[in-house]
């Protein structure tokens, strides 16, 4: 399996997403893929990305699957099942952008914090 961290950008809306693509590394983990209904080889399995919001650990394995009134969601997860191979850990997904409703992408919230020493420090539970 393959994962990425993502930022998932909309008007006023800013979702931190962990998605997982099914690549399966070996036969162990493609005959338990197989027996979920996912495919029995690496090409059927590796078509699904599961995308899990990581404020609410709700996911979903399919874009068309978000619940009704949750345009970013699936607009985003359609962008990331399309771009995963192009896609990098920290990415910004701006939904905007990608419809062609703004000219500019958003920027990841995560890099200002970064650059404000706002992030938590590695092995403490300290806010910097």
């Amino acid at each position: 399996m393959t994962t990425k961290l993502l930022e998932v950008r909309d008007s006023m809306t800013r979702i931190s997403v962990l998605a997982i693509r099914f690549d399966p590394a070996d036969a162990i983990e493609r005959a338990i893929f197989g027996q979920n209904w996912y495919g029995t080889n690496i090409d059927d399995q590796s078509r699904y990305v599961v995308v899990v919001r990581l404020n609410d650990l709700e996911a979903r394995y399919a874009a068309d699957d978000w619940p009704t009134g949750t345009r970013t969601m699936t607009l985003a997860h359609q962008h990331i099942l399309a771009h995963f191979n192009e896609l990098e850990t920290g990415d910004v997904v701006d939904v905007e952008f990608e419809q062609g409703w703004k000219p500019d992408k958003k920027r990841a919230e995560w890099r200002d914090m970064l650059a404000a020493g706002q992030l938590l420090r590695l092995g403490s539970r300290q806010w910097d």
